[in-house]
């Protein structure tokens, strides 16, 4: 049902309460997370140790409950009640101190991750939430209501600016390119871009999918400077994944213009999350090998000058899909590994 990556960590959410976890590095299962008596319906990683690896993970569940999980013994720290309806999002200031939720009671709540109590409560006027989350300044956040896609002052959380949908919105990504924007998608299968800065529409691309559109994330540059921040990824519930260049949908005289790259999962897709890590065993490996090499050298010539490339880092970025294709469930219960 939901899915968060974070370096080598990927973790799904599904409807048997559960949260299963993975090492992307090693493509091995590491077991899964009990503690939710519900669906779990959302999931973010936040913080960062010194190895670029997340320190924590936020979970909601239908059971109108939040989870703060330990990441690396994956032990449960706390537990967040005060929802009166099902938790649909969550979202994790850049600070990593502020957590905001929004749920099928109508309301948004504020957390003090630091001390894991409420720090503010808002009722919304008109329909619930389904999404919330931060900008990257965290002076304001996002709102999904349905077909409205709205941005708020995270200090008295007044409405900034609001983009209207002909359809409803079921995913939204903020795109990494110097002009911000707002990347949606619909029920129709259309993606659209959002001007935060005037309100108005950058691009549109009707019907980008034959369904409706699952998951939609901004994707790194591969290492490529001048496609940075153009790239995003769009999952339909189709089972088809496709990479786009946002450029492109700016400047095609189509509506619909062609992906970079597409490839049909042949699952029923519900999100999709990209991640990106570095192969540090690799630079490690690299190292000692330099090491040595630089030791015979000296035994052999003391007296040359001994040059050496620095190592070579090999860095991945995955866009995974999550969908519903998968075997019978065990229901027996497992600690994780």
């Amino acid at each position: 049902r939901c899915a968060a990556a974070k370096g080598h960590f990927l973790v799904s959410g599904g409807t048997d309460d559960t949260i299963r976890i993975f090492n992307l590095r090693s493509g091995k299962d590491l077991g899964a997370l009990y503690q939710h008596q519900g669906s779990v319906s959302c999931m973010k990683f936040y913080g960062e140790d010194s190895a670029g690896l997340p320190t924590h993970l936020l979970s909601g569940s239908d059971d109108k409950t939040i989870c703060i999980w330990k990441v690396g013994n994956w032990a449960h720290m706390q537990t967040l009640s005060g929802h009166k309806g099902a938790v649909n999002d969550v979202a994790i200031h850049p600070t990593g101190s502020l957590g905001l939720s929004v749920a099928r009671d109508g309301s948004l709540r504020m957390w003090d991750l630091g001390c894991a109590k409420l720090a503010a409560r808002v009722h919304l006027k008109g329909a619930e939430a389904s999404m919330v989350d931060f900008t990257a300044e965290g002076d304001e956040y996002i709102l999904a209501t349905d077909k409205k896609v709205a941005v708020h002052a995270a200090e008295g959380c007044e409405e900034v600016i609001q983009f209207k949908h002909e359809k409803r919105v079921l995913c939204m990504a903020q795109s990494k390119m110097e002009d911000a924007q707002i990347l949606t998608g619909t029920d129709d299968g259309s993606i659209y871009g959002w001007d935060t800065a005037t309100g108005d529409e950058s691009f549109a691309m009707k019907q980008a999918h034959s369904s409706r559109i699952r998951g939609i994330v901004s994707l790194p540059s591969w290492g490529d400077e001048q496609s940075s921040g153009h790239l995003f990824a769009s999952g339909s519930s189709d089972g088809v994944v496709k990479v786009w260049d946002a450029r492109m949908a700016t400047t095609s005289t189509s509506s619909s213009p062609q992906p970079l790259v597409e490839t049909n999962t042949t699952a029923r897709l519900t999100c999709l999350v990209v991640s990106t890590w570095k192969n540090h065993q690799k630079k490690t490996k690299a190292h000692k090998s330099d090491k040595s090499k630089q030791k015979r050298h000296l035994e052999e010539e003391e007296t040359n000058k001994i040059e050496t490339a620095a190592p070579h880092q090999e860095e991945s970025n995955l866009p995974m899909a999550t969908g519903n294709k998968r075997k019978k469930q065990n229901t027996s219960r497992h600690l994780v590994k």
